[in-house]
């Protein structure tokens, strides 16, 4: 009895992985991919000590900090990126592409809040021989 029932259980379990699969390859078939790059491009990221020096009134900005290899960064979106990461949502599949580490390229994104819109997050380990060209999309 307790095996049958387990048995239900996972085929529910494949038969939920199947639909989810079929509803990403359909969306896949129907968008196009954009890829978007992160740094520079969708947020901007300097130097704490750098603008302390020369732009002494960056805490006016809406930002968050970041320290990466005892350095620390601050990151502000910059104008209309979510107005335009919702539109293009809803045209695209998002991916987000940076020449950074993927996991700090993530990192970027979460402490930002908009690691949501993207369906992938390739970073310079998805480089091909390290150079500036993906391995796949």
């Amino acid at each position: 009895m307790l095996s049958a029932r387990i048995d239900r259980i996972s085929t529910q379990q494949q038969i939920h992985k199947f639909y989810i699969a079929i509803e990403f390859y359909t969306e896949m078939v129907l968008k196009k991919i954009l890829i978007i790059d992160v740094d520079e491009t969708l947020l901007n990221i300097e130097c704490v000590n750098y603008l302390k020096l020369f732009k002494p009134d960056y805490k006016k900005l809406e930002g968050k900090y970041m320290s990466f290899s005892s350095i620390s960064y601050f990151l502000c979106l910059r104008p209309y990126t979510r107005d335009f990461l919702n539109y293009a949502k809803e045209k695209y599949l998002l991916v987000a592409y940076s020449i950074a580490k993927k996991d700090v390229t993530l990192e970027k994104l979460k402490i930002l809040n908009i690691h949501q819109f993207f369906t992938r997050i390739y970073g310079y380990e998805d480089l091909v021989n390290q150079k500036k060209s993906l391995i796949k999309v």
